[in-house]
């Protein structure tokens, strides 16, 4: 059966909300991070290549419409975007929280019960190195893997489904950091106090790297200089894991793609606890996360969104279905 290409009408509009919304939360992660003390500096050199994405997007959206170069590089601009105050946003989360007790006795105690031993799965990582290399490579793929999924999405011309993965992408970020500031935690690694002498044959990706930079910043005195933040400072709930059941869901509509995006986020929620330094009820809590962002980025939602920027624009809507739906 041949694919109808999709309706410019409905692009249109789910692209201006889709930007919107996605300059909105940044403009709202600035605002943030500048309310806060912390003596910050972002980099921005990404915007080198998100501004011209966001260029040829509008011309292939606006001007000369071509479905699929326009969700391509609209999609690389939406992520660069989506980049902008997302990592000292998570740093700024940690100081708002500060007043909160840490909750990683509480939070181990819930691994007790339902009998995971963090240690002795950190051993069984380091008997077997090889497995670890496979687990650790999974774990790092989470920034390659959302720029693949846009460009799956975008060759199959499943339009729709890609605005909303990036949605659903942007505000897991959101809900995580708005979780982390009422239940911040060191991690296991920190917990336990252990160090590289505990695990020989590997090295953990997270290990104890959060902790300075999170006393340092719940102390509230920020000297100059501070300590180096490597990584991010959330550990519950899991963006990873979050993330994962995210990029599941956005391929399972692609046939092979799906079964090798299933694989290797089955290996990254694997890889999560071990090295983000991650609790395993951080895995129950993802999946919150995920529903709560599947309601929010829930399409009626988005059409009604770009209803109401195509009547301020003294434009309708078209009411009809998006042919890249069917993939939904």
């Amino acid at each position: 059966m041949t694919q109808a290409p999709p309706e410019k009408g409905r692009v249109v509009q789910i692209h201006c909300f889709t930007v919107v919304a996605f300059i909105a939360l940044a403009a709202g992660r600035l605002a943030y991070v500048a309310t806060c003390p912390i003596p910050l500096r972002g980099h921005y050199d990404h915007l080198l290549w998100t501004m011209p994405a966001l260029a040829i997007g509008a011309y292939y959206t606006f001007i000369r419409f071509h479905p699929t170069i326009a969700a391509l590089f609209n999609g690389l601009g939406l992520v660069g975007i989506g980049i902008i105050g997302g990592m000292l946003a998570s740093v700024v989360t940690v100081h708002t929280g500060r007043q909160f007790p840490l909750t990683d006795q509480t939070l181990a105690a819930a691994d007790r019960f339902i009998y995971f031993d963090w240690l002795t799965v950190l051993k069984l990582f380091d008997r077997f190195p090889q497995l670890d290399a496979l687990l650790k490579g999974a774990y790092q793929s989470i920034h390659v893997q959302i720029i693949l999924i846009l460009v799956a999405l975008a060759l199959t011309q499943q339009l729709e489904r890609l605005y909303r993965f990036l949605m659903a992408t942007n505000m897991a970020l959101l809900i995580t950091c708005v979780v982390a500031v009422f239940l911040p935690a060191l991690g296991p690694y920190e917990l336990l106090n252990l160090t590289a002498a505990d695990h020989p044959n590997i090295s953990v990706i997270t290990g104890a790297k959060m902790t300075e930079p999170i006393l340092w910043i719940r102390a509230g005195v920020f000297g100059d200089p501070g300590p180096t933040i490597e990584i991010g400072l959330i550990s519950f709930p899991s963006f990873h894991a979050a993330t994962a059941a995210i990029y599941m869901w956005a391929t399972w509509r692609t046939p092979i793609i799906r079964w090798i995006s299933l694989a290797l986020n089955t290996l990254m929620l694997i890889a999560t606890p071990i090295h983000g330094s991650h609790y395993l009820v951080d895995h129950g809590q993802h999946e919150r996360v995920a529903r709560r962002v599947s309601t929010v980025v829930d399409m009626r939602s988005v059409n009604r969104g770009a209803l109401w920027i195509g009547r301020l624009s003294g434009h309708h809507a078209p009411t009809g279905r998006m042919a890249g739906s069917q993939h939904r």
